[in-house]
């Protein structure tokens, strides 16, 4: 392997996180899913994945760093079972899928632990340091990682980005996504609009100027490099178990309440009963079961009587470590303090939503309401939509990624006609679907002061995207509108193409990853020749083709609106990127357009090099992934000695 200059990625980030802005860990991030994509189309797991394995080089000729996945020393293939009875668990703890700690199903290195990896490595691009850096990694640690602690995530992380790194650590390694699945989300539409990142690290400059990402001592324990990780798990364990064991004749009772609240499955009392009068062994009767078949049965939340002085030192310690759950008092305590509610990994369960909710009923001065993340469910969703009802405050609610269902969405919707002051609304991520939209459509017909409405990754298909099409006929409020990855099929493209002939206040609408198709896109397309308010429109992965694309490039000739297209993941073919290309020549607004992975081949790659030459307009052009050859890109690069407005090629 050559020499890399910049050594690895944790030594660069600490060295110079202050200058790493988002748009470069946006690259990094990119680099190492293209190198554990590779890994895991070989069939290989890499097993050890952290900061210090992950070099970087730096780029001749171009002020930019390139990264590299190293140390295959560990790595096995995929078929390959862990070794002997005793699998041997190496690395750094926090990057460590908790799953593995797991010695009595003996749980096997996968493609998923891997995932668990990256999502360290994403919060460690975030934060410049390793996850939890200021603790001693040792077994109390381990204890709280298996019980979902994970590192707080910073405020200037875009939510996309927290989203996806969420995802990647989930405690259930069937419900992480594949390096698949993240190589297209990162490469999507929602993650190349640069304004999302702009805005990002404007954050980043306010935290650091205002000393918000101070930076506390590193623990003395908290391990740098890769090691055998057998011992904390035994330990772990073991301690646990000596507590149990010096306990009363209530252990039973006792362990079976840590079993309601807990990510352990706790064997029968016969089995327990002779395991405690036995010396504890490596074969520990304490079952990791990170995401329990009794879920449902567990408690939410701990009865304060629960929180006595009666309780054990062990049994408090247990209850204390719970991560990542805000008690009622702890709610109160925010709310009341804080101008903005931004604690995006927390959960905040649904007893202390509740308790939220009472307390904004009687705050006058919260105005930005983040709850993203917090596994309220529809409990607290219902509670939120009545303070709504009310509240005079709230211009910006953020329930993204709650697990609210039509019940909670409805209750929102419905309060839409009694407030009077909420502007923004987030609700991606969440299970909503067609009574919600019912709902909604009904509200945007009456509420006159809503502007942005987010309703990716939901359950929406056909009829629901009909319905919000009809409501936009009436609404002329609403100017923001994200109804990406959901089900829209051809039915919804053509009622929302109806609806952009006519509408004139929507200036941003996001339908990437959607299925609207050939025809529905084609009328889109059509539609946008009398739309004059579209500032933003994506149609990224929707099946687009060459009809479509050839529309859409008839309309850049004549629209003055757009300033921002993408249609990156639809197979336009290469006659359809070359008449984009002539469109360019002459239209003199559009700013951003992205055509990753879109068929393009040589003779569209030169035509846009040529366009380059003369457009005065374009600042970010993304052709990535597609195969324009050599040729191609030395008249890109020719065309950049004279073009003197683009910014951003890929």
């Amino acid at each position: 392997m050559s020499y890399m200059a910049h050594g690895s990625l944790h030594e660069y980030l600490s060295k110079n996180f202050k200058d790493i802005t988002w748009l470069m860990k946006l690259r990094f991030l990119r680099d190492i899913v293209i190198g554990i994509k590779w890994i895991h189309k070989n069939k290989i797991i890499h097993r050890d994945i952290h900061g210090g394995n992950i070099l970087l080089e730096k780029l001749t000729n171009v002020n930019s760093t390139e990264s590299f996945i190293a140390d295959l020393g560990f790595s096995r293939p995929a078929n390959e079972d862990s070794e002997g009875s005793d699998p041997k668990i190496y690395g750094i703890m926090p990057y460590v899928a908790p799953e593995l700690f797991n010695k009595i199903n003996k749980t096997q290195y996968s493609f998923s632990s891997d995932i668990y990896s990256l999502g360290m490595i994403m919060w460690e691009l975030t934060n410049g340091r390793r996850p939890f850096y200021d603790r001693a990694y040792d077994a109390h640690l381990m204890f709280k990682i298996c019980n979902k602690l994970r590192p707080d995530i910073t405020e200037d992380t875009p939510s996309c980005w927290a989203n996806l790194m969420q995802q990647c650590w989930h405690s259930d390694s069937l419900k992480r996504p594949s390096i698949n699945e993240i190589y297209s989300e990162i490469n999507s539409n929602y993650w190349n609009v640069n304004k999302i990142f702009i805005d990002a690290e404007n954050k980043r400059q306010e935290l650091l100027e205002s000393g918000k990402f101070i930076v506390r001592s590193i623990h003395p324990h908290s391990i740098t490099h890769s090691q055998l990780l057998n011992p904390t798990i035994d330990s772990m364990l073991s301690n646990l178990f000596q507590n149990f064991r010096t306990s009363t004749s209530s252990s039973i009772d006792y362990l079976q309440r840590v079993r309601s609240c807990y990510s352990f499955n706790i064997m029968e009392t016969n089995d327990l009963n002779t395991i405690i009068n036995k010396s504890v062994s490596k074969k520990h009767s304490i079952e990791f079961l990170l995401d329990n078949k009794n879920e449902t049965k567990r408690r939410k939340l701990f009865d304060n009587e629960l929180c006595t002085n009666s309780l054990q030192t062990t049994e408090q310690e247990i209850i204390e470590s719970r991560s990542h759950t805000f008690s009622v008092s702890d709610a109160i305590n925010l709310i009341t303090t804080l101008g903005d509610l931004w604690h995006n990994s927390d959960k905040l369960c649904s007893e202390a939503g509740k308790t939220l909710v009472k307390v904004l009923s009687k705050n006058s001065t919260l105005k930005n309401l983040i709850l993203r993340s917090k596994n309220l469910c529809n409990a607290s969703g219902k509670a939120l939509a009545e303070t709504l009802c009310k509240n005079i405050t709230i211009t910006s609610l953020n329930l993204e990624n709650n697990n609210l269902t039509d019940e909670a969405g409805k209750a929102l919707a419905k309060a839409l006609h009694k407030n009077t002051v909420l502007t923004h609304l987030n609700l991606n991520n969440n299970l909503l679907s067609h009574e919600t939209v019912k709902a909604l459509a009904e509200a945007l017909c009456k509420n006159s002061v809503l502007t942005n409405l987010y309703l990716q990754r939901n359950k929406l298909g056909d009829n629901e995207g009909i319905a919000l099409a009809k409501a936009l006929y009436v609404n002329t409020f609403l100017t923001n509108l994200d109804l990406s990855k959901n089900q829209l099929g051809e039915s919804a493209g053509k009622a929302l193409a109806e609806t952009l002939c006519k509408n004139s206040t929507l200036t941003n609408l996001n339908l990437g990853d959607n299925k609207v198709r050939e025809l529905a896109g084609k009328e889109l397309a059509e539609a946008l020749c009398k739309n004059t308010t579209l500032n933003n429109f994506d149609l990224s992965n929707n099946g687009l083709h060459e009809s479509a694309g050839k529309a859409l490039a008839e309309v850049l000739c004549k629209n003055t609106a757009l300033t921002n297209l993408n249609l990156g993941y639809n197979m336009l073919g290469d006659s359809t990127v070359k008449a984009l290309a002539d469109a360019l020549s002459k239209n003199a607004t559009l700013i951003n357009l992205n055509l990753y992975r879109t068929g393009l081949l040589e003779s569209a790659g030169k035509a846009l090099a040529e366009v380059l030459c003369k457009n005065t307009a374009l600042t970010n052009l993304n052709l990535g992934n597609n195969l324009s050859g050599d040729s191609t890109i030395k008249a890109l690069a020719d065309a950049l000695s004279k073009n003197t407005t683009l910014t951003h090629l890929d």
